[in-house]
């Protein structure tokens, strides 16, 4: 499964310029820039789009280091609705209420582990002081990320679903 981005007949691709990045932020960013290419999760693009970057604190005063965030406000507000329905959270209690065991996991990086269908990676495109990239992995962020993740889920549980 691929994640897929249709957007309105009346959108316009838009380049907005990078938003400034605090100085002593730059190292942490080019770090976590690099570390996205090295695990192709990003390429550098020649997309006719760019969406800015934010830079978000980690943990406790940013010891954590640094999260990118796209501001795909713009992308967003011309994508198509996708209305896959979310799991109700009652009905999964109830149906693995009677088990002897229940495990929880994190799903770290859970949407970077589907890909964007190359077509549409384009419209992904961030842009900071050092660069225009795109997403090869969904991004958090974009309108429909969120219910790819269910397809996928959906899709990967079915076997096990009285039970899962």
């Amino acid at each position: 499964m691929q994640h897929e981005i249709h957007v309105g007949e009346d959108f316009k691709p838009k380049r907005l310029r990078a938003y400034r990045v605090p100085e002593n932020l730059k190292p942490a960013v080019r770090k976590e820039v690099q570390q996205m290419l090295n695990l192709g999760i990003i390429k550098p693009s020649k997309s006719e789009m760019a969406r800015p970057i934010v830079c978000v604190l980690k943990g406790k005063a940013g010891q954590g280091g640094v999260r990118i965030a796209v501001d795909y406000r713009c992308l967003n507000k011309h994508c198509e609705g996708d209305v896959y329905p979310l799991p109700n959270v009652g009905d999964v209690i109830q149906r693995v209420g009677k088990a002897n065991w229940i495990s929880t996991f994190d799903l770290k990086g859970a949407y970077l582990n589907i890909p964007v269908k190359p077509e549409h990676q384009w419209l992904t495109a961030f842009v900071w002081d050092e660069g225009l990239y795109e997403f090869t992995l969904t991004p958090y962020g974009q309108n429909g990320s969120g219910c790819t993740f269910i397809r996928v889920l959906q899709q990967i549980l079915q076997p096990i679903k009285e039970f899962a």
